[in-house]
């Protein structure tokens, strides 16, 4: 389950429609050579091209093959390589980041962008994240929670 809730950057916003068609990179890349991430600014400008409405990413730690730790820093690849497609977290883990940076982070993609980033959140469900970054797998609801409410007061 996610939370939606996007930073206010731009008044010339990007809406998407009741139906859009969005192109997602849940996995990570990882390309010939074990390049990790190469494929994601080819990827993301292919999409727009072609006349997709968004592009999403989402955040895993520590899985085998090329999961993505980092998606608002690919999204600000992604970012700099196109002009239009909207560009989304299909979920950031909110408990597992500081909700200030989270919050700062968001705003300065949002505005690099353009408007375009719409920052979903997620609680995470992977005991071995969780564990990685020493918080307990118990609170991730109350974390969440309290993220939101964070990032609205910070934008």
């Amino acid at each position: 389950m996610g939370i939606e809730a996007t930073p206010a950057a731009s008044t010339a916003r990007p809406v998407l429609a009741e139906q859009s068609i969005g192109l997602s990179l849940y996995t990570g890349q990882q390309s010939a050579g074990g390049r990790r991430y190469g494929d994601l600014v080819p990827l993301v400008q292919a999409a727009e091209a072609a006349g997709f409405d968004a592009f999403w990413v989402s955040e895993h730690h520590d899985f085998d093959g090329a999961y993505l730790p980092s998606p608002l820093v690919a999204l600000g690849a992604a970012a700099a390589a196109t002009r239009t497609i909207v560009l989304g977290t299909g979920v950031a883990l909110a408990p597992l980041v500081h909700p200030v940076r989270l919050a700062e982070d968001a705003a300065v993609l949002d505005h690099l962008s353009g408007g375009r980033l719409v920052l979903g959140l997620g609680a995470g469900y992977v005991p071995r994240e969780f564990a990685m970054a020493g918080v307990p797998l118990k609170d991730r609801g109350a974390r969440t929670e309290e993220a939101v409410a964070i990032l609205r007061r910070a934008w």
